[in-house]
């Protein structure tokens, strides 16, 4: 925590890397768990072991980055909060719009992960289990 705080600079380089992390790992997790779903114009998806698993990883990275996020804020709120930066006041808005984006696909009506429950494949309770946790 102290180096983050110490190089402002430095800290907010390797936050705004997580940030597009995230905003590439979900991104891929919400496209590829669409493909996953049957829809009205098509039943039941032939689903392949390598798509659950790279949907799996996906996930992972996603909760992954969020954790690595949370933590680096906790034990260096300066990065976000400094009121004389605007790069920090660039970060958090970042952040907040990430935030934002994620919770608006997980709380709509329709959302993904509510027809993912109706589907019996390996692992999706763990998944459905741990996004809910966040």
């Amino acid at each position: 925590g102290r180096y983050l705080s110490n190089n402002i600079d430095d800290a907010i380089g390797f936050l705004n890397s997580l940030l597009g992390q995230l905003n590439w790992a979900f991104s891929e997790f919400m496209g590829l768990l669409k493909d996953l779903v049957p829809t009205k114009s098509r039943y039941m998806p032939t689903i392949e072991h390598r798509q659950m698993k790279i949907c799996s990883t996906c996930f992972d990275v996603t909760v992954s980055l969020l954790r690595t996020i949370e933590m680096t804020i906790c034990v260096a709120p300066i990065i976000m909060l400094d009121k004389h930066s605007t790069k920090s006041e660039m970060l958090l808005i970042r952040l907040l719009q990430l935030l934002g984006q994620i919770i608006n696909r997980l709380a709509t009506k329709n959302y993904v992960l509510e027809d993912i429950e109706r589907l019996k494949m390996y692992g999706k309770k763990r998944k459905i289990i741990y996004f809910r946790s966040l």
